[in-house]
């Protein structure tokens, strides 16, 4: 989820429930239809609590801003991308920790070795199951070829080392060690060497299964105003937002009893906030293209209840040099195409894009690689890989590339 807003009292209830379920059954719980949310409803109302906002420009500090920011109500670890097999074979997927807070934390703790979220407003003698802190982790493959999507979620406390996320600092003879860890019962995101990157992406579901490492090709960029991304008028309703658009990948990819070595690219973003959708936002679509003249293209089309760009749109180009530009609502247009109708919760999303960035002499279309790569779990949205294709109207160069697309509100 790109766009950030607070989580509705009924989502708070819906993760407790799940949480106090997994507790006594000693397993993640699966929810019933019922209880799904869409991703704009999740993310429309207002906060309670004295959490920080993202008022103003943050001064990042990495690598300490790759770890849990437990002062802002949610924020997420995100990641996408595009992988091909030995043989050929396509596989989109998408990995992806979120962390809600409960209630405003008193301070973060920060120990001589590892900087976490958790217990901050805990009395002394809580209870070790208690938590603040509510992590939920979204898990997809998409079997391109053959046409399958498959998904699955997990919840879990940051108590008893269930969930968590820091960055862990170790002194060495030679010099010190930072590592990142972000993790959910066995799913993690977490450093291989002495370096945040590169990273090892660990997941297994029921029927698929996911391990990657994934090198930095690219340097860190912040979103929009120097990392200060602007969602709505009213002060604070903004994020603080930064993405790694380029990451080589390679690992493998376990289908039922098929096994496939894979390399390719994926695409990083993090954001936190304390924010919420304002009354005329309807939700939102976000595209995060790669194109194989190594340009990458950022861009969430805010939408309002009529259907129309809200101006707070914005977008980002990253040249193949990782320089970066920021792209405001009037410097790009998004024409929808076509519609697809979901069988499962029988609403109708978008289903090709013609984007048109005139400064840059570009257009694109971008094209799902399976139609249904609908995520039906506690917060229901459509989210995908996609193949791009277009040229430079200026020389008619052709371009091609490959990216992932997120569709909310609808």
């Amino acid at each position: 989820m790109r766009v950030n807003s607070v989580i509705s009292c009924r989502l708070i209830s819906v993760l407790m429930a799940v949480l106090l379920f997994a507790a006594a059954c000693g397993r993640s719980a699966d929810l019933p239809s019922s209880s799904t949310l869409s991703l704009a409803e999740a993310f429309s109302s207002d906060a309670s609590g004295n959490f920080a906002r993202a008022f103003r420009e943050h001064n990042f500090n990495f690598p300490r801003d790759h770890a849990a920011h437990p002062e802002y109500r949610q924020e997420w670890w995100y990641f996408t991308g595009n992988l091909e097999a030995n043989d050929g074979h396509r596989y989109g997927y998408e990995f992806t920790i979120f962390r809600f807070a409960l209630n405003p934390p008193k301070q973060e703790i920060v120990t001589s070795s590892y900087t976490i979220s958790s217990g901050s407003t805990m009395p002394d003698n809580a209870s070790s199951w208690r938590t603040n802190h509510v992590y939920m982790a979204h898990f997809a493959i998409t079997d391109i070829d053959n046409n399958k999507f498959y998904y699955s979620e997990q919840f879990s406390r940051d108590a008893m080392g269930l969930a968590g996320a820091g960055i862990y600092y170790k002194d060495r003879l030679e010099g010190d060690s930072t590592q990142l860890k972000v993790w959910l019962n066995d799913w993690s995101i977490e450093s291989v060497g002495d370096t945040v990157f590169p990273i090892h992406l660990s997941a297994e579901a029921d029927e698929f299964s996911i391990a990657l490492v994934l090198t930095q090709a690219k340097p860190v960029v912040l979103q929009g105003n120097n990392g200060l991304s602007i969602k709505g008028e009213k002060p604070g309703n903004a994020s603080f937002y930064y993405s790694i658009t380029r990451l080589n990948s390679v690992g493998s990819i376990i289908i039922g009893s098929r096994k496939a070595s894979v390399s390719g690219l994926s695409w990083f973003d993090r954001e936190w906030s304390t924010s919420q959708l304002e009354p005329e936002q309807e939700g939102w679509d976000w595209f995060a293209l790669q194109l194989d003249d190594k340009r990458d293209i950022m861009i969430y089309y805010l939408r309002r209840e009529d259907g129309s760009l809200d101006l707070k749109s914005a977008g980002t180009i990253v040249e193949a040099d990782g320089t970066s530009r920021t792209l405001a609502a009037n410097e790009f247009n998004i024409e929808v195409l076509r519609q697809w109708r979901s069988p499962h919760s029988d609403i109708s999303y978008p289903s090709g894009w013609k984007i048109n960035i005139p400064a840059e002499s570009l257009e694109l279309q971008v094209t799902p690689a399976v139609e249904d790569q609908e995520l039906n779990t506690t917060i229901r949205y459509w989210e995908g890989a996609v193949k791009v294709s277009g040229k430079y109207k200026n020389n008619n160069l052709i371009v091609a590339g490959k990216g992932y697309v997120e569709l909310a509100g609808y």
